[in-house]
């Protein structure tokens, strides 16, 4: 089944092209890629979210075909905004130089480590340390070759976090990082 694109934001004079990549049951609809989406709309982004349904087995190749297919025919900056499952996408985002922030990224895979080291665009790592698929110690490897680093303590998966307002404040948190990353120029 191919993916369909739904594309928000500004047709023209935009600033470039945000792709947002789900995760396999995360997709553009969730509250942290919605708010994303929208942080990115207002920073003048168009934004293009991609909506899949995942194969069982999931590689590089398909989640890299994925995002290629995405870009295709867009001709100016792009950044790529992937969720999970979607940082397998890491190595065709290096191959292509896009900036990438990766929400909670599938750190224990070397494919995905390998893919976001040799990334040389600005590169954004956003996770929390309740989270099984985050590696704290990964994540401060990548961020001695550049790489930003985001980690939100007792945040799980979905950045929600045990505790008052914690869910909130870990959710406003990624979402101004995000803000301000996505506003710098490369």
């Amino acid at each position: 089944m191919a993916a369909e694109h739904v594309d928000l934001g500004p047709a023209r004079d935009e600033v470039g092209l945000l792709v947002v990549l789900p995760g396999r049951g995360y997709h553009p609809d969730k509250p942290l890629l919605a708010v994303a989406t929208q942080a990115a709309v207002d920073l003048g982004w168009r934004v293009r979210q991609v909506w899949w349904k995942a194969p069982e087995q999931v590689d590089t190749a398909w989640a890299g075909a994925q995002l290629a297919d995405a870009v295709s025919g867009y001709d100016g900056p792009v950044r790529l905004l992937a969720k999970s499952l979607a940082s397998l996408a890491a190595h065709e985002a290096a191959r292509a130089a896009y900036g990438s922030c990766w929400l909670t990224p599938l750190l224990g895979r070397d494919d995905v480590v390998e893919g976001i080291a040799a990334n040389r665009a600005t590169q954004l790592l956003v996770g929390g340390t309740a989270d099984e698929a985050w590696d704290s110690a990964t994540a401060q490897r990548l961020a001695g070759r550049g790489v930003e680093v985001l980690e939100l303590p007792g945040a799980d998966h979905s950045l929600n976090a045990r505790g008052r307002n914690a869910t909130a404040s870990a959710h406003a948190e990624f979402i101004r990082v995000f803000g301000r990353w996505l506003a710098e120029r490369e």
